[in-house]
């Protein structure tokens, strides 16, 4: 199984932190949000993590070459030339020759969750699996859900 971690965003609402500094690479608990995520992928079935970039994106390459050697599979990266006009979808698609042939997890570069969550989603019955809080703040929210639907 792949994850798909998306990383081209320019986290315009967290600035002065992001100027010079992609999201994802900032500490949170004494080592970047990336970290987080690279680890809790770690401890699953995880074979290959490509890792979408695009603002600062040179900065999460030196990042991934850095902790290389903690990794139990491998790092692929992958440029979104346009991710100051697109959104995450776009970056999907930038990304989707790496994901073909093989079941995948999408994650947000830049949002921490307990590693419980993810293993959640990957030893759930479904093909596919959304996780989704619902104490999430209303000017953010992006899904709402009826029942086990969601619209």
């Amino acid at each position: 199984m792949r994850a798909l971690v998306l990383a081209a965003g320019q986290a315009i609402r967290l600035r002065p932190f992001t100027v010079e500094s992609p999201k994802c690479l900032l500490d949170v608990g004494g080592k970047p949000i990336l970290a987080h995520l690279l680890d809790a992928l770690a401890a699953e079935r995880i074979t290959e993590a490509v890792i979408v970039t695009g603002y600062l994106g040179e900065q999460i390459r030196a990042f991934v070459r850095g902790t290389g050697v903690r990794r139990p599979f491998p790092v692929t990266i992958v440029e979104n030339p346009r991710y100051a006009e697109t959104n995450n979808v776009y970056s999907v698609w930038v990304s989707r020759e790496r994901l073909l042939g093989s079941a995948f997890v999408i994650c947000y570069a830049d949002i921490l969750f307990h590693p419980d969550i993810l293993k959640g989603c990957l030893e759930g019955p479904g093909e596919i699996c959304l996780a989704v809080s619902e104490e999430i703040h209303a000017e953010s929210k992006k899904v709402t859900a009826r029942g086990s639907r969601v619209l």
